[in-house]
């Protein structure tokens, strides 16, 4: 069979994996590839591995089993970053030597833990998982995933937290396990937080001693100040990322803490706001 053909299954497979289901119309986007194609590749899938997937005729798709096995081989990284940002990374070969700096302390993430999360965001299924907390260590817990992202090098899982009754955020490294997919034992309330959007001012700290950089950094050549919106959940994050000093008096080292952030006082009932560096309530 030609590599194409391959190539297609692989689709199939890697978006079984990671969104738990897959429909025609997913296929043609995914892998490019015309209505006809779509359909010969989902049979020839089928016919091979007939106990992966069922058709679902009243929602027009293709669903993973539970006890489904990927036919072929698939980096969890490239599924939490499709599902986070849409996007599938490609290596290919570079004239310049690699520069990853993060390779001293990167990690190897279970594989089929990660697959049972984002099949359980994309499918609206909950999840019972072991997972270690800095406040109260190990313990099991009913969750919701809903949403991921990156920070600093580490992956997050947000989601529904049945037994506090709230959205919470989770490092997806401390999760041991996951041990069954269930169904929904109700509703989902609204993630108000995700869904609310937050302006964060930046503007370059005040004592640095060379503020011109960092207003080309900025982009601030005829503008005073940088404003950006983003989700009320992933605020205190992006701060935390982009090293900006949230402290009243803009007391953090500006060597270390280039930008400051000029509205503070709009934030303060934003929750995600305690990891800001510097940021503490009135």
């Amino acid at each position: 069979m030609s590599s194409g053909i391959e190539r297609n299954l692989y689709c199939i497979d890697f978006y079984l994996a990671y969104c738990g289901q897959i429909s025609r119309t997913d296929l043609m986007e995914f892998a490019q590839i015309s209505v006809a194609t779509a359909s010969r590749t989902l049979s020839e899938y089928t016919r091979r591995w007939p106990h992966n997937l069922t058709y679902k005729r009243s929602e027009k798709l293709y669903v993973a089993e539970l006890d489904f096995v990927p036919a072929f081989s698939h980096d969890p990284l490239a599924g939490l970053d499709f599902l986070a940002t849409g996007l599938i990374k490609r290596h290919i070969p570079s004239p310049l030597s690699s520069a990853n700096l993060t390779a001293g302390i990167s990690l190897t993430l279970n594989p089929e833990l990660i697959r049972m999360l984002t099949s359980a965001a994309c499918r609206g299924s909950a999840v019972t998982v072991q997972y270690v907390s800095l406040q109260s260590g190990t313990r099991e817990r009913l969750i919701a995933p809903t949403q991921f992202f990156s920070s600093m090098g580490n992956w997050y899982c947000r989601a529904f937290d049945f037994s506090s009754s709230e959205f919470r955020v989770f490092r997806i490294s401390r999760f041991k396990q996951v041990l069954n997919t269930v169904s929904l034992p109700s509703p989902l309330p609204m993630d108000n937080e995700w869904l609310t959007e937050v302006v964060l001012t930046l503007v370059p700290h005040p004592n640095h001693q060379q503020p011109e950089a960092i207003r080309l950094d900025l982009g601030l050549e005829n503008k005073p100040v940088l404003n950006l919106r983003v989700s009320a959940a992933l605020a205190g994050y992006c701060l935390q990322e982009w090293r900006v000093d949230c402290s009243a008096n803009a007391g953090l080292p500006a060597a270390q803490f280039p930008l400051h952030l000029a509205n503070r006082y709009e934030l303060t009932t934003v929750y995600s706001m305690c990891l800001a560096p510097g940021f503490s309530s009135p």
